[in-house]
């Protein structure tokens, strides 16, 4: 067994009183006016003449003389290693540094001045941007409110001029236009300018009320019709009356009544006449109206008469 000899507490006391003055801090201060020929190393060790550009850094100073310049800024300075760097150029400029062999395979390349393989819809949708721009206006898409929506936005304040809900491919719902005003004109050619929350209830506002309108029209058209007909009505009660010539005496006193209806002849009134047998050369006859100061009867057999007012008998025509 091998023998362990522990230390008295008393030297061990002492030990790390020796220890404490040994490793003791001790406070100091650094100044620049210490320091030897300060003014003429620091000449010495940068190039007041070099001038920093984009895309440098400031070198360490040379091994050789000491001196500083600028360099490069590489992509390990700013920690790019792993990351491509972009150039962006014309398809002609990359064209031309591939013919001289001088392109970097370190370097991607992107050409700005045209699109291969490009198609219809591109074009179109190119412009349409286009147009759009230059209106000042943008199209945006949003899924919202459970359906997609495309955006007609103002550029300026990006607030939205209309809203196109697109069509559900499940539901069949959509192209549901949310506008403030909707103008367009109907199969008919009829302009239609309605206010509403969506197209088709702006439409269906602006038919409801042409509704209205047609049902309003038509009801002072009725009420219209309805007058004429008591007219009519009064008319044909009052015609038989007025112009109807019963038991008559003589051919004068036909004359007299007539001229009375037609204001003096001037108007042709006609009238049912109960001839008297005695003086109808036809008893058949029962008709008689005044036509250019002639009082002309028919008969039902397809004669016709003639006489003046003032005439006492009938001048057979045919």
């Amino acid at each position: 067994m091998k023998l362990i000899n522990f230390i008295s507490p008393g030297k061990l006391k002492l030990f790390l009183a020796e220890c404490k003055k040994i490793f003791a801090p001790i406070s100091h201060i650094h100044k620049t006016s210490d320091i030897e020929n300060l003014d003429e190393n620091l000449n010495n060790k940068y190039d007041k003449t070099a001038v920093q550009t984009q895309g440098t850094v400031l070198a360490a100073p040379s091994y050789k003389d000491g001196i500083a310049d600028f360099r490069k800024l590489t992509k390990e300075d700013i920690g790019l290693g792993d990351v491509a760097q972009i150039v962006h150029l014309t398809k002609a400029e990359y064209k031309e540094l591939e013919k001289k062999g001088q392109l970097n395979p370190d370097i991607d390349y992107a050409t700005t001045d045209e699109s291969d393989n490009i198609t219809d819809s591109s074009v179109q949708l190119w412009n349409t941007s286009s147009s759009l721009a230059q209106q000042g206006k943008y199209l945006s898409y949003s899924d919202q409110n459970g359906g997609k929506y495309l955006s007609l936005m103002n550029s300026s304040d990006n607030t939205a001029v209309a809203h196109a809900k697109l069509m559900d491919g499940e539901s069949g719902e959509g192209m549901d236009v949310d506008a403030d005003k909707v103008k367009t004109v109907d199969s008919k050619g009829i302009l239609v300018e309605a206010l509403g929350e969506t197209t088709a209830q702006a439409l269906i506002d602006e038919v409801a009320k042409r509704v209205i309108d047609l049902t309003g029209r038509m009801s002072t058209t009725e009420n219209g019709l309805q007058s004429a007909n008591d007219a009519i009505t009064s008319l044909n009660s009052d015609l038989p009356g007025r112009a109807k010539i019963a038991n008559i005496s003589s051919l004068a006193s036909i004359g007299d009544i007539f001229k009375t209806y037609s204001k003096n002849g001037s108007i042709p009134v006609i009238g049912i006449i109960n001839w008297d047998t005695t003086l109808a050369p036809d008893r058949n006859v029962t008709i008689a109206f005044i036509w250019n100061y002639l009082i002309v009867a028919i008969s039902s057999s397809g004669c016709i008469y003639t006489a003046s007012p003032n005439a006492a008998t009938w001048q057979k025509r045919n």
